[in-house]
């Protein structure tokens, strides 16, 4: 027979659970030392994501094997101290996982932002610089190159671009030849065309191509896409490789060769159209800076809110 809550009896329930946990409080040294323990925690947890973090994003482009090994090395002695504190008081036991998680957190973090940003910044900043390029020259003469200048007669040819709009990706890629006098795609008798400027959702499907630099008149240079294995080697080339936009890009190439008859080469390079490449080589890192800070910033809100409940809350 279902029985009548008493609500005198839950009031008195209450406070004796109220009085265990002061008494608690009291036993590990009283209120006037949570401060003390939100900031050894939130200290602990900041510095393992600080020091994993900057060691990814300044050391792993040179050493990821030392990376991968610093975070394993940081996670594992978080694991010890959490062992040998286990018969502590309720707070000091999380500071082992207040050391782990935090390495694991800026690890992938620091993984993230390096193959999305860094990785694009070390390769320009490393890789060589032509000038005074013809655009009819192949572009296996260029396969260590970053950044090309164009010499006078080589032009985008904007009226000549193409939309390829791509279902699987839900985008529209575009192309556009780079040419000059001697180029089959500029009228002429000559070389096929082997270097295209390239975009996502920057174009309309026939003859405008607004990508980069490409409305600038006295843009003549660019930088020019790497392979995924230039990038991260062999190992990690697949990190960097989207199946899906690498043959939406040489599917717009056909349809450019297609719709205007332009003969391209058996293999093509894609780049970014600009006046200045260098400044598009900085923003890949000041895009990483924008993503470091922000996590940073999400992290610490979040490492001090964990210190304040595992310093409050009962265990």
């Amino acid at each position: 027979m279902p029985t009548k809550h008493d609500p005198l009896l839950g009031v008195a329930n209450a406070r004796v659970a109220r009085a265990d946990y002061i008494r608690g409080l009291g036993d590990e040294g009283g209120n006037h030392h949570t401060a003390l323990r939100v900031l050894t925690l939130f200290a602990v947890a900041s510095t393992a994501f600080g020091m994993v973090l900057t060691i990814f994003c300044r050391a792993y482009h040179h050493v990821p094997l030392f990376s991968l090994a610093f975070t394993a090395w940081i996670s594992l002695a978080g694991w010890a101290l959490t062992q040998s504190l286990r018969d502590r008081e309720r707070w000091k036991r999380w500071l082992g996982t207040f050391v782990s998680a935090p390495a694991v957190v800026a690890a992938m973090v620091g993984l993230h932002i390096y193959y999305r940003e860094l990785v694009y910044f070390e390769y320009y900043s490393s890789a060589k610089v032509y000038t005074n390029v013809p655009a009819s020259q192949p572009a296996a003469l260029f396969a260590d190159a970053g950044m090309l200048g164009f010499s006078a007669d080589s032009r985008l040819d904007a009226s000549r671009s193409v939309g390829y709009r791509s279902a699987r990706l839900g985008a529209t890629l575009c192309v556009a030849p780079i040419v000059d006098g001697s180029s089959a795609a500029s009228g002429g008798a000559g070389a096929e065309v082997s270097l295209y400027a390239a975009g996502i959702g920057c174009c309309d499907f026939r003859a405008s191509f607004r990508c980069d630099d490409a409305a600038d008149a006295l843009a003549s240079s660019a930088l020019l896409h790497p392979p995924p294995d230039a990038l991260a080697g062999r190992l990690m080339s697949w990190a960097m490789e989207d199946p899906l936009e690498t043959e939406g890009f040489k599917r717009a190439v056909e349809l450019q060769a297609a719709v205007y008859g332009t003969a391209h080469a058996e293999k093509v390079r894609f780049l970014r159209w600009s006046r200045d490449p260098r400044r598009l080589r900085d923003g890949y890192l000041d895009r990483a800076l924008e993503w470091l800070w922000s996590s940073i910033a999400i992290f610490e809100l979040a490492a001090f809110a964990a210190a304040l409940l595992v310093a409050l809350g009962p265990r």
